[in-house]
């Protein structure tokens, strides 16, 4: 058993250098500025090793032959090789942190671009809060590591390799009671980290809850406050965070540890040094000088320096290697639909829109919908109706390829939407959401998304088509008017505004609306619906809605329910059946109104 999980930690190693390695091609822009990195410290490494051997020279030659001159201008060298270390270490650190910073920052635009172009699957899977981890802390880990920890892991290493010459070379037998402690120091170390990196790994996932946990109720706080549930939520914090601090803990006691061992190891070579060295001096003044045996203590008390912040560099390298691995398992997941050379000509005959026994799931084979068939011609405004539940927007997103249908056909004009490029399909598509979504900005901003190459002008046009040009006139500032976090200095109806204005601003071939005037008062909503009437005439267009009013005028009216298609016709035919439209429309409209 112990054979086998050791092989399993060697295939576990080397899968996490091996993720590792995949970030290195990002290095390659800087490896100019890198090698000056080298350069500067192995210099500061070298120029550090001196400071014991003029220490030497000051005991065994200045201070036994009275020479104070002599004297100054050792103590004087010594401070000229402290200046150079100095300074050659600051420029190191200044320039690898710059290079740190410019690969994290490619980074984690690479992670958000990826990101943006996601399926809508992946994140009904990865809660916002984890995500949001992996751009941050985990970027963070993998700057800190490249910039910070490898850089002092070669500098310790070049040290104690340069240490461990000159020791040797200035006493061959003070080096052999280090080199048979060694053993024991190397043992510690592995005993130790075997311990220890189980334990960060589960940290980093219980951290990893913790920022997901306080994401999701940091942004339904309102729903918090507003069901006194504050205590109660409180508790659960408190709850997560104590999980993470009960692991968390052992790592800390082990740690600890560590550090009195190798604490108790160090001190306990220098002992035997300072024995063993002490008594060959006082017996043989020639073969090892006072200032050799000064020299070497001194050599000795750094040696461990770079053991003793070996735990906390540990802990650096696994949430590398953790956040490496989250980081690469985004940036591998495939996107669908980008990178695809088909394209629908612009002069192409319109062919409207076609679902030919489409069928979708979520999860494995629990449909959502089913053999789900349709046309809607170009021009012309489809209508889904249906309880909550049926199906209504999960088959509007279908046909943005939000996600993938599992069978059956989705044709625009004729043509697979499975086969076309996102940008090209999504570049004809509108859509006016019932969750109104705006982003951090302007009034301009949230209506151009970020297309510089809108104009102001057409903007305006675009608020006038929907009646709402006096919005923006009433803003301090207009346009250029700032929106708070998630639009909170907007009444609903104006965010459900500006997101009509912000699809007609792109004006789209098609417009989807779901369920588009639900957030909008009767007021604001009377004003809207002659502008919606304009905007959907001569357009293909999808509209879900529960007021059947607002969809009396609709070409074709579909019925769904549990995922089927129960009925299809117009508004006239449905309740000539008088099946589930019609009683749909008894409860809103009243039987009186019905017969009539």
């Amino acid at each position: 058993m112990k054979r086998y999980a050791d092989t399993e930690d060697y295939r576990k190693n080397r899968l996490e250098w091996a993720v590792l390695k995949k970030f290195f091609p990002r290095f390659r822009p800087y490896m100019w500025s890198i090698l000056l990195c080298l350069c500067l410290l192995t210099c500061s490494a070298l120029l550090s090793l001196a400071g014991p051997l003029l220490v030497r020279h000051a005991i065994d030659v200045n201070f036994k032959e009275h020479d104070t001159s002599g004297l100054f201008r050792t103590s004087a060298l010594y401070l000229l090789v402290l200046i150079l270390t100095f300074g050659f270490s600051y420029f190191q650190r200044i320039n690898m942190e710059i290079v740190g910073q410019k690969i994290i920052r490619g980074i984690r635009t690479d992670i958000f671009t990826h990101l943006t172009r996601m399926c809508q699957s992946f994140f009904d899977t990865h809660p916002v809060g984890q995500l949001l981890s992996r751009i941050e802390s985990d970027t963070e880990a993998l700057r800190s590591m490249f910039t910070n920890t490898v850089v002092m892991v070669l500098s310790d290493i070049l040290m104690m390799v340069g240490m461990f010459i000159v020791m040797f070379s200035i006493s061959f037998r003070l080096t052999l009671i280090l080199f048979f402690m060694a053993p024991l120091v190397i043992c510690v170390i592995l005993y130790f980290n075997g311990k220890i990196v189980p334990i960060f790994i589960e940290v980093r996932r219980k951290t990893a809850e913790i920022y997901a946990f306080l994401e999701e109720y940091l942004r339904g706080v309102l729903i918090v406050q507003a069901f006194g549930q504050e205590e109660n939520v409180t508790n659960r914090m408190n709850y997560v965070n104590k999980n993470r601090v009960v692991i968390e803990y052992p790592g800390h006691r082990l740690g600890n540890y560590f550090g009195h061992i190798i604490f108790f190891i160090s001190t306990l070579t220098t002992v035997l040094i300072l024995g063993f060295g002490g008594t060959w001096v006082m017996k043989d003044p020639r073969s090892l000088t006072i200032g050799t045996l000064v020299a070497f203590l001194g050599y000795i008390f750094r040696f461990f320096g770079p053991i003793f912040h070996l735990s906390d560099q540990l802990n650096v390298i696994q949430k590398a290697f953790g956040g490496a691995r989250r980081i690469n398992e985004i940036m591998e997941t495939p996107l669908r639909g980008y990178g695809e050379t088909q394209m629908l000509s612009t002069v192409q005959e319109k062919k409207g829109i076609e679902f030919k026994n489409v069928w979708f799931a979520y999860k494995d084979e629990e449909w959502v919908l089913k053999d789900i068939s349709f046309f809607l011609p170009p021009g012309k405004r489809l209508a889904i109706v249906g309880p909550t539940g049926a199906g209504k927007t999960t088959l509007t997103s279908l046909l943005f390829r939000f996600y993938e249908s599992q069978k059956g056909q989705i044709l625009l004009d004729g043509v697979d939407i499975s086969t076309l490029p996102l940008e090209i399909l999504r570049k004809r598509l509108g859509l006016v959401l019932q969750d109104i979504i705006l982003f951090p900005g302007t009034i301009l901003d949230n209506l151009r998304m970020e297309e510089k190459s809108i104009s102001s002008e057409r903007v305006l046009k675009a608020l006038d088509v929907i009646n709402a040009r006096d919005l923006v006139d009433k803003m301090p500032e207009g346009l250029n008017s700032k929106l708070s976090e998630h639009g909170d200095n907007l009444s609903m109806g104006e965010k459900q505004l500006l997101s009509f204005a912000r699809a007609m601003v792109f004006d789209p071939e098609i417009l989807v609306l779901d369920e588009a005037t639900s957030s909008i008062d009767p007021l604001t909503e009377r004003k809207l619906q002659n502008a919606i009437s304009a905007i959907l005439t001569g357009r293909t267009s999808i509209v879900i809605a529960h007021r059947l009013q607002t969809i009396i005028e609709s070409d074709i009216i579909l019925v769904l329910e549990d995922g089927i298609v129960k009925e299809q016709g117009t508004h006239n035919e449905l309740l000539t059946v008088k099946g589930i439209y019609w009683n749909l429309y008894q409860i809103q409209a009243g039987v009186k109104e019905c017969s009539s």
